[in-house]
């Protein structure tokens, strides 16, 4: 029963990916960005720092209704992945970060950033629940990533951002990483804070 409800389940996240490809040249003509989410480039940036930082202050609209705050995601390192739904190299990063929790909790939160119009819940909500995501999503507007933001620029996806204890930016991957990458900064960052 459980083997027909995930075949079930990647069929229907299959079909989603692809209804929202399909609709990708409307979502890019009708977005209120500044420019729409774009694919990484193929190369990556990687900074860790050990300098002293100002953290990130940020507030997102939780796709369930609330609001996800910098400040009750301090005190643990953080990934926050900027996403957008219809992008196949986003959504693996989405399942790699949802298997990465799983095996760090509580250690790590992870953040879930929709680069995509408020009008696009629905289908946020189905890939979600398509891919059994263990962390929350929440939507970004033009204004959060705009210049002087906490994530000023960031529009590619997937682009990973490693936040450490106090909310200071540690690491930056621009584009798909794997789980040996995540899991290389994460230790920097966890030596880095004791």
């Amino acid at each position: 029963m459980r083997r027909a409800g995930c075949f079930a389940a990647r069929r229907f996240a299959a079909a989603c990916v692809a209804l929202a490809c399909a609709c990708t040249p409307t979502l890019t003509q009708t977005s209120s960005y500044p420019s729409a989410p774009t694919a990484a480039p193929s190369s990556t940036l990687a900074t860790l720092s050990g300098a002293a930082c100002e953290p990130r202050r940020f507030a997102f609209d939780d796709v369930a209704g609330g609001t996800v705050t910098s400040a009750e995601l301090r005190g643990r390192l953080t990934l926050v992945l900027f996403l957008a739904t219809y992008d196949p190299a986003s959504q693996a990063q989405a399942r790699l970060l949802s298997n990465l929790l799983r095996r760090h909790r509580p250690r790590i939160n992870v953040l879930g950033v929709v680069l995509e119009p408020g009008a696009h819940r629905p289908m946020i909500e189905a890939f979600a629940a398509a891919l059994e995501l263990g962390y929350r999503l929440a939507l970004a507007d033009p204004e959060q990533l705009a210049d002087g933001s906490a994530f000023a620029g960031l529009h590619h996806v997937p682009s990973l951002v490693l936040l450490d204890l106090d909310g200071c930016e540690r690491w930056r991957n621009i584009g798909l990483a794997d789980a040996a990458t995540v899991e290389r900064a994460l230790g920097r960052a966890e030596s880095h804070a004791r």
